[in-house]
């Protein structure tokens, strides 16, 4: 067997993901960057603020985010708003970042912030702007050639360099928001009013939106949700290993869904319980950095020195390869990666995760495969870390 080649798995392949969006065109901040925001924050404090957290808001400013250098991992996701406004220097940095993290294989989408990427809204870039246009999808194809790819929405399968094949539904569109009084404000790019037709193709391990299922990690205050209803139905008619967005700050967080039997479920009936259990052991440190509305004010304080504790830390580990914890079809992993706050500041952490994919299967007349340097115009194998069977 050729040094450069690997044989295909036969058992289930660990891959590690990491997750992030809602980066607004931010690159993360240098060690030497991070330690002159944080010793402001503390110039400011005294003492009695680090003793006591609870009492001193100004602590949760800690640059405890997007940091340098993001953690290695096997697949890259960013689930959209790569800009904040869509301005061409916004994407110029995001795609700088992309290309410095060390993975075979970036996927991308677009957000609701991503004005110059939405068909809808590229007429009006082509009058305005159409150099702007020009470079971004320069850009775009220009990222294919070091496997990062940006996702229309749809089906996509890869072939991953561990062995892994990997299965992703992409889509970038968010359920429009609607008041009395705002039914009329322009809530950005890929909107849509509810009745989109969300795909729940069976096979697939990862769905990527920018636009939370609704009841999932989507809360803006107490009583405001900027989930979808249609994709949360999806989703649990799909049930895939995970589902990672953004576009809700305020959400920032995880949670594991255990689903009810298919059975059991209907349209009118809730199709999960135990949401959060898995809190408990694995999630541990996300139930702290996560504030649940209802919270007793007692926890408070608890949340908050445990943030000051995690601020050195540049991501959250999660691990969900242990069967016993983790079933396919019976349980998914949500994420909220945005890694901007509510005051669109990068100040929260990107997510990495490890979980077992299925193994790819064997190219016709290819005992070994997925090689990460070989030539498929040579060997007559796919690309490693292209899409197949489109």
């Amino acid at each position: 067997m050729p040094a450069s080649s690997f044989p295909t798995p036969i058992f289930p392949v660990q891959t590690r993901l990491l997750i992030l969006s809602d980066t607004l065109g931010y690159a993360p901040m240098t060690a030497a960057e991070a330690k002159a925001a944080e010793s402001a924050v503390i110039n400011g404090l005294d003492a009695r603020a680090l003793r006591n957290p609870s009492r001193f808001p100004d602590v949760q400013n800690l640059p405890i985010g997007y940091r340098e250098p993001l953690p290695e991992a096997d697949v890259v996701i960013h689930c959209g708003d790569m800009s904040c406004d869509g301005k061409i220097e916004d994407y110029r940095r995001t795609f700088e970042v992309l290309q410095k993290t060390k993975a075979p294989l970036t996927l991308v989408i677009a957000g609701h912030r991503d004005r110059p990427l939405d068909p809808a809204s590229r007429k009006q870039y082509e009058r305005e702007n159409p150099q702007m246009l020009l470079e971004v999808d320069a850009m775009i194809e220009q990222a294919k050639a070091l496997k990062i790819f940006f996702l229309a929405e749809g089906t996509h399968e890869f072939r991953l360099t561990n062995g892994a094949r990997l299965v992703v539904y992409a889509n970038p569109y968010s359920y429009t928001y609607r008041t009395q009084t705002r039914a009329h404000r322009d809530w950005g790019a890929f909107q849509h009013d509810g009745q989109h037709a969300h795909s729940n193709p069976s096979s697939v391990d990862i769905v990527m939106t920018h636009c939370p299922p609704y009841g999932v990690l989507d809360n803006i205050n107490r009583s405001q949700r900027l989930g979808c209803h249609a994709l949360f139905h999806a989703i649990a008619a799909a049930r895939p290993r995970i589902h990672c967005f953004g576009h809700v700050p305020q959400g920032w967080g995880a949670l594991l869904a255990k689903w009810h039997p298919r059975e059991h479920t209907s349209q009118t009936e809730p199709h999960c319980t135990d949401f959060g259990s898995f809190l408990k052991e694995t999630l541990n440190q996300l139930a702290l950095m996560r504030t649940p509305y209802d919270e007793l004010p007692r926890y408070h304080g608890k949340r908050k020195r445990r943030i000051c504790e995690m601020r050195d830390e540049q991501y959250v580990y999660i691990d969900v390869t242990k069967p016993r914890r983790f079933v396919p079809k019976e349980h998914t992993l949500f994420v909220n990666a945005s890694i901007s706050d509510s005051k669109n500041k990068p100040h929260q952490r990107p997510f990495v995760i490890d979980i077992l994919l299925d193994p790819a299967p064997a190219l016709p007349g290819c005992e070994s495969q997925l090689s990460a340097s070989s030539d498929p115009e040579q060997s007559g194998e796919e690309e490693v870390g292209t899409e197949v069977g489109h």
